[in-house]
């Protein structure tokens, strides 16, 4: 990602460049329309993560306290990086469905509309 400083002479030390995690990518999580998480959340996930680790492991213990997440239908949810929709399988990698260092990821679920209907 460029960068543009307001000076020219500026040369800052960058702390969140991809060689800063140990291999990990910085990667912005969403869940669209439930607004119980007031914007995405951004965290060091290994590139090699399955999109089977990301639903069964991960995104139910990170989102647990929304009282919605129990209920996701993971066949039927949507997903965009980057704001582009991509269909993951479950044995792609992050890397595999084009999620990079600093990608945005947003899940949509239809059938869920928020916390008390908060998202309509």
């Amino acid at each position: 990602m460029a960068i543009k400083a307001l000076r020219p002479d500026y040369h800052g030390d960058f702390k969140d460049r991809v060689e800063e995690f140990g291999g990990a990518i910085l990667v912005f999580i969403g869940w669209d329309k439930h607004l119980f998480y007031a914007s995405p959340r951004c965290y060091p996930l290994p590139r090699t993560m399955t999109f089977k680790e990301l639903t069964e492991g991960f995104f139910p213990q990170e989102f647990a306290a929304h009282p919605e997440c129990a209920q996701i239908n993971w066949e039927t949810a949507q997903w965009l990086v980057d704001n582009k929709s991509v269909k993951p399988t479950m044995d792609q990698t992050l890397t595999d469905v084009g999620i990079g260092h600093k990608s945005l990821v947003r899940l949509q679920t239809p059938e869920l509309k928020g916390y008390k209907g908060a998202g309509v």
